[in-house]
């Protein structure tokens, strides 16, 4: 022995935040994929629920995109989610009826899942 201490260092994908912010982002994307489907009503035309369900896939793909981008890299996942809780509150700000509620359904789970990655980020800049 050199007199050097062994210290165990825990890999980042065994690590509770670290799965639990991916976890909630995909859980983020299942629920506005579903919530894309209700486009589907009676009385619209082919042409119509084509556009309408690729307008109604836009958050989706925002929120996919972003968590591609943020997987590997806690800090760029962080930087994007929270510019993605910016660009929440502010289309919530701007709709028609700004409420708690609706500040609290497309702002907070972006703003956790920032804060996931802003939390995965530090423990890995610590070690």
């Amino acid at each position: 022995m050199n007199g050097s201490t062994n210290i165990v260092t825990q890999h980042p994908s065994q690590d509770v935040v670290y799965w639990m912010t991916r976890s909630i982002g995909l859980f983020v994307v299942l629920i506005t994929l579903l919530l894309s489907l209700d486009v589907f009503e009676e009385g619209y035309s082919v042409l119509e629920l084509i556009i309408g369900f690729t307008i109604h896939l836009i958050p989706t793909l925002i929120i996919s995109v972003s968590l591609y981008l943020g997987w590997k890299n806690n800090y760029r996942g962080m930087v994007i989610f929270a510019i993605v809780t910016f660009m929440s509150i502010t289309f919530v700000t701007f709709s028609n009826n700004p409420s708690l509620e609706f500040y609290l359904t497309f702002g907070l789970p972006p703003f956790l899942i920032s804060i996931g990655f802003l939390i995965s980020w530090r423990r890995e800049k610590s070690i």
